[in-house]
């Protein structure tokens, strides 16, 4: 996240400084620079001319960009980014996509790897929904990927983009279809939300297609209705019934 932040030849945020420098004016200032710099090297090849034989120094007028390049780049209480945190930076890079979205709305997709591992659950979902408000405004498409336990951020709008990859792959369908999945083919009768299910998917979804789960948990239930039928998840700590018991142990989906 750093190199993104930093300034490059191709990172988001030297994109972002083009935009601007093309947004206003600084081709007097620029000129300004050139002259002083044209007169430096006058005065460094005279030197040279006199001490060291055919060898002149020169600047293309283009590499005035270099000094934009090369610039270090701090925060706006004096630290360097280096000393940023992984959710400072996050939070910077959201920002800069949202600006270069601003300027040019064209259709992106953006690959946050792993980013489970440097962030705290809270700070994750504050991440997914930062960027999930972004879909909103612009054609732009984030793709998260993770395999710390919890780290998946569960609503009606998300559920159906939640792939997961484990012995078998498995892709949710509408939060409706689980509900009604889970509430016709519980052991016995009970009715699921889908605060309830919302949950049970983030404790759990890690699980799904994986072979020698827990087989004694409460929690368990839906993720065997789910890997059994490969329709869906699990659910909820508390004390298993009977009802569950029996069906972790040896119940079936056909």
């Amino acid at each position: 996240m750093i190199e993104t932040i930093k300034i490059g030849k191709t990172n988001l945020l030297t994109q972002c400084i083009r935009y601007f420098l093309n947004d206003f004016d600084c081709q007097q200032q620029m000129s300004y620079i050139d002259e002083n710099l044209t007169k430096i090297y006058l005065m460094l090849n005279k030197m040279l001319e006199r001490n060291i034989v055919n060898l002149q120094l020169d600047y293309q007028y283009s590499d005035l960009w270099d000094i934009v390049q090369k610039s270090e780049v701090y925060l706006s209480d004096s630290r360097h980014i280096e000393e940023a945190s992984d959710f400072e930076l996050v939070n910077l890079c959201i920002d800069i996509i949202k600006q270069l979205l601003e300027i040019n709305p064209e259709k992106t997709m953006i690959l946050w790897e792993n980013i489970d591992h440097l962030l705290t659950t809270e700070e994750y979902e504050y991440v997914v929904k930062a960027c999930e408000d972004i879909t909103k405004k612009y054609d732009i498409y984030f793709i998260f990927t993770t395999s710390l336990q919890q780290y998946v951020y569960v609503t009606e709008s998300t559920i159906e983009g939640i792939h997961v990859y484990n012995a078998e792959n498995f892709i949710f369908p509408e939060i409706e279809k689980v509900q009604n999945f889970v509430n016709n083919h519980y052991p016995y009768y009970k009715e699921w939300s889908k605060e309830e299910l919302y949950k049970v998917i983030k404790n759990n979804v890690h699980k799904i297609g994986m072979k020698g789960y827990l087989e004694e948990d409460k929690n368990i239930v839906v993720l065997k209705l789910i890997n059994d039928t490969f329709i869906e998840k699990e659910v909820k700590k508390e004390q298993a019934h009977l009802e569950e018991s029996s069906f972790l142990l040896h119940g079936n989906m056909l």
